[in-house]
């Protein structure tokens, strides 16, 4: 009896059953662990802050921890707004029913998008396979295009799930949803020729939303934005213009949020950010030097290809990239490759196919060349790469397999069970890789095993009040003058935040030694006007001027007296509006050598008057 009612279910509600299976798999994914919340409170605080009037994530620099950028006298999350937008709505809505005082579980939110946005996508995939396969029955068609949505989800979202889904990754899997939706929305508007302006509106919405979550996604506004200006013939400007106006407020909210947390349109606010470990504080504060000649370029390129592809192995090729901390960041500690053989060879594929039939419309060559585009900016930024940053390259790469679909003939083209069945034994295979049963309650009180949750009931308190003193609080006033008697040492919590501040006195040890950089947090005098000097006092130090950071700006403090490399001051000219800091406190760098082997240099003090 069961059978049958589940035969008759399937046969004539095969969306409503296939829809369900997708959620339950993504359930099974999170470990159950639906109503929690993330270990993380970067986007629910900034999506907090945004209810009651601010864009600061805190307003206490001493409560900043890693991760987390300082500008302009506070903290903003380091992670764009994209996903505290998202969150709002839910936290206003728990706010307004009096629920976990007025915090939403965010892994919650997170499901909810996941299971909205997954029968789109494979509306989209149904829709492609229309297109390409009109002959086959609607049930095959059905089924192979469910199969082929199981299997992307399974090699693109879902292993970010499946782990340590906190802030990182749960960043990446909001900008792969906005992606895949992008991806439906432009299966449906160019299934033929038809251009509807809801289509196009809905990939300008969700390439605009996936720019505010994450940077990289400039790369695929602009992917989506050529499709539609290559592909819409017919209606080329209409569609164009309707694109456009679509992704413009997401892009000017980007620029205006980019502006309030790092003083520049385009600033990212990276420069600005706590760093996780003390080793990656040149790299953040003063850019990374590993590509600094053509040789080191090749390398780090071959590197990171061989990572992506074939193998991740340690050290990278020479000493120069283990040296400047080009690095990779594997996940549980094996060195398989980030995308696989596989794909590199599917990418070939399409690449030789579309070479050998000589296309000649570019918009089949557009994902591949955003490929290399994405590539060459990760090897050209000199930080290495984490496992995680995979989420990049997916939904380029499924664009690239759909256009490879689209130019096989329609009797090439295998649409039945097999078919399916192939798609479905993959997905498995790739759900299978990640995702370990045994974990699904193990450890902690309340099993929190293999997924970092925190629960409602014992978390929701304490929650509260870290917000409404990091909302509401304010710091102890700063000296501006350190002295390296009394220098500052920074101590790390077991919640991340530091005593008093995350990484204060970095890279200034013993006996006056500095590091490669000194990061110190200095009090702004009260004065008339906007013009400051940065003074230090060193020794041992032969340059005649040296590299300083200063809430995001950069400066140059030269020599003002002493011998050679004896004691000396260097001063620096430094511009401030007093007026535009929360709380009067800067954060100032000095970089005393581009390369990785300390200096022997003393730094006897250092003052902003």
């Amino acid at each position: 009896m069961p059978a049958r009612a589940l035969h008759r279910l399937t046969s004539r509600h095969p969306w409503l059953v296939g829809s369900l299976l997708l959620a339950a798999t993504a359930w099974v994914c999170m470990y159950g662990k639906i109503w929690c919340f993330d270990t993380y409170e970067a986007h629910r605080f900034t999506a907090r802050a945004m209810l009651t009037g601010t864009m600061r994530m805190r307003g206490m620099v001493s409560l900043a921890g890693h991760d987390e950028q300082v500008h302009h006298g506070a903290v903003y999350s380091n992670w764009s707004y994209g996903v505290p937008v998202l969150e709002l709505p839910f936290h206003a809505l728990a706010g307004a029913l009096r629920i976990c005082r007025g915090f939403f579980p965010d892994r919650a939110i997170y499901f909810v998008y996941l299971a909205a946005a997954m029968p789109l996508v494979w509306f989209g995939f149904e829709r492609l396979l229309r297109d390409v396969a009109p002959h086959a029955a609607d049930g095959t068609r059905r089924l192979v295009s469910w199969a082929t949505t199981w299997m992307v989800l399974q090699v693109t979202l879902f292993p970010l799930m499946e782990d340590r889904f906190v802030i990182f990754e749960v960043t990446l899997a909001y900008m792969a949803i906005c992606e895949m939706l992008a991806l439906a929305a432009y299966l449906h508007a160019r299934s033929r020729d038809a251009w509807q302006p809801g289509h196009v509106a809905l990939m300008g919405a969700a390439s605009g939303m996936g720019l505010l979550v994450r940077p990289t996604a400039l790369l695929y506004a602009c992917v989506w934005g050529a499709l539609v200006a290559l592909e819409a013939r017919s209606r080329r400007v209409r569609s164009v213009l309707l694109f456009v106006a679509t992704c413009a407020p997401f892009a000017a909210f980007w620029l205006y949020t980019n502006w309030i947390r790092t003083g520049s349109p385009l600033g990212l606010g990276y420069a600005n950010s706590n760093p996780a470990w003390t080793l990656e504080m040149p790299v953040l504060r003063f850019g990374s030097q590993c590509i600094d000649s053509g040789a080191h370029l090749a390398q780090a390129s071959v590197s990171l290809f061989c990572a992506l592809f074939f193998y991740v192995r340690h050290p990278l090729g020479g000493t120069w990239l283990h040296d400047c901390f080009f690095d990779y960041e594997e996940r549980d500690r094996t060195t398989e490759p980030f995308l696989g053989p596989a794909v590199l060879l599917m990418l070939g594929v399409v690449a030789w196919r579309f070479a050998c039939r000589r296309e000649r419309r570019l918009e089949l060559w557009v994902p591949l060349a955003a490929i290399v585009v994405l590539f060459a900016a990760f090897v050209r930024r000199g930080e290495g790469f984490s496992w995680r940053y995979q989420a990049d390259f997916w939904p380029l790469v499924v664009l690239a397999a759909v256009g490879y679909v689209r130019t096989l003939p329609t009797l090439a083209l295998r649409v039945d069970a097999r078919t399916a069945k192939l798609f479905f034994w993959v997905g498995f295979a790739a759900l299978c890789r990640y995702l370990v049963p045994w974990q699904w309650s193990s450890g902690g009180p309340h099993g929190q095993g293999r997924a970092e949750v925190l629960w409602p009931r014992e978390s929701v308190a304490a929650m509260e009040d870290r917000f409404q003193a990091s909302r509401w609080g304010t710091d102890e006033p700063v000296p501006s003058r350190l002295a390296c008697e009394t220098r500052p040492h920074s101590f790390t919590h077991s919640d991340g935040t530091c005593d008093p501040y995350c990484d204060d006195g970095a890279g200034w040890g013993e006996g006056c030694s500095v590091s490669a950089v000194t990061n110190v947090y200095l009090g702004i005098p009260r004065k008339e006007g906007s013009s400051y000097e940065l003074r230090f006092h060193t020794e041992g130090l032969a340059a005649r001027e040296v590299k300083v950071y200063l809430d995001g700006s950069y400066y140059m403090a030269r020599r003002t007296g002493g011998d050679a490399d004896g004691p000396a001051d260097f001063t620096a000219d430094v511009t401030l509006d007093a007026r535009a800091f929360h709380a009067p406190v800067v954060v100032a760098a000095v970089q005393w050598t581009t390369g990785t082997t300390p200096p022997p240099v003393h730094l006897l003090w250092i003052e902003l008057r």
